[in-house]
């Protein structure tokens, strides 16, 4: 049965009398309530995609019902779902998925399954820690000769390093100008790009730590961002 059949119906059934015309809206009702993707129930399908229209504020709580629907956040269209405890979780944030919070203060970032955070500190899978845009990243890598590893310009910071069995380290610092100081360091750790040396300096767009000594060294680094 098509709409304008419906709409026919229910104009006959108003100049009938209001009594019949609520019996015709109502069965109308029950039998919309029963085709798919009209209904509520299990059944309620509907092929392809379909519109959220944007909503003013989160829908009324009702007992054993939860919606999705998507509502404006910070002028962006945002799906969002209500359970029927009156919880309300945002899924999407800004153009992407939003970060999901758990019981305590914990989140897995869905840009990075991997990444967890806690409070305010983000733990990262290669060993970096993030507290208030505060970095400490350290790793253990495999420099082959003349092989490097830059830190961006614009930040400044310290850190240490040391490299092979015990054979060189370092202790430096570096400011956002990408000036380098030794404060602790081997013979052949020096602030040039020197071959036969390790070398931490600045490349101009970055400092560099560079492994110059003729073969590969494994390197276990700290940094302080």
């Amino acid at each position: 049965m098509v709409f304008s059949q419906l709409l026919q119906i229910l104009l006959r059934s108003y100049a009938k009398g209001a009594a019949m015309f609520k019996k015709i809206l109502l069965t109308i009702m029950l039998v919309l309530a029963a085709v798919p993707c009209f209904g509520y129930g299990e059944d309620a399908v509907q092929a392809g995609p379909r519109p959220f229209y944007e909503q003013a504020s989160d829908p009324t709580t009702s007992a054993n019902i939860g919606w999705v629907y998507t509502k404006e956040v910070l002028g962006a269209t945002e799906l969002h779902f209500k359970d029927d405890a009156g919880n309300v979780i945002q899924f999407t944030a800004g153009g992407a998925l939003k970060q999901f919070w758990t019981d305590g203060g914990t989140y897995i970032d869905p840009f990075d399954a991997r990444r967890v955070r806690t409070g305010s500190v983000e733990l990262w899978p290669n060993g970096d820690i993030i507290q208030s845009n505060f970095i400490l990243s350290r790793a253990s890598v495999s420099l082959s000769d003349d092989a490097y590893i830059d830190i961006a310009a614009g930040s400044t910071g310290f850190g240490e390093l040391i490299v092979g069995d015990n054979e060189e380290r370092a202790r430096f610092s570096w400011t956002t100008g990408g000036v380098v100081t030794l404060m602790e360091n081997t013979a052949n750790v020096v602030l040039s790009d020197t071959d036969g040396k390790f070398c931490i300096f600045d490349n101009g767009t970055s400092v560099r730590i560079r492994n110059r000594l003729g073969s590969s060294k494994i390197v276990k680094y700290v940094l302080n961002i």
